[in-house]
């Protein structure tokens, strides 16, 4: 609920989120609808660390969530690796305006 007390609404739609929360990746768009429903944020950056969330939520759950409010997958910026193979990825979702 934090970032929807937050005032991005003067900003520009073209803002971005980063999201770097070390396995609460989901935690933090579920506290911030009021931001997500808005048109300010177009952007949403998101790291998603796949050693960290171990039964606590799937990936695939954010992009169902996050297209709830019309973002969308855009593309896959980094893949992190360890010994026992991918340990996180950096993610870009898009919002996509309705015109």
């Amino acid at each position: 609920d934090l970032l929807d007390e937050i005032n991005f609404f003067k900003s520009s739609a073209n803002t971005i989120l980063k999201i770097d929360t070390e396995g609460y990746e989901l935690s933090v768009p579920k506290g911030a609808t009021k931001l997500l429903k808005s048109s300010c944020l177009k952007f949403i950056q998101l790291e998603i660390r796949l050693d960290f969330i171990e039964g606590s939520y799937n990936p695939s759950d954010i992009f169902v969530y996050l297209n709830k409010f019309d973002y969308v997958f855009k593309s896959l910026d980094k893949i992190g690796y360890r010994k026992n193979g991918i340990s996180h990825l950096d993610i870009t979702f898009e919002k996509i305006f309705s015109t």
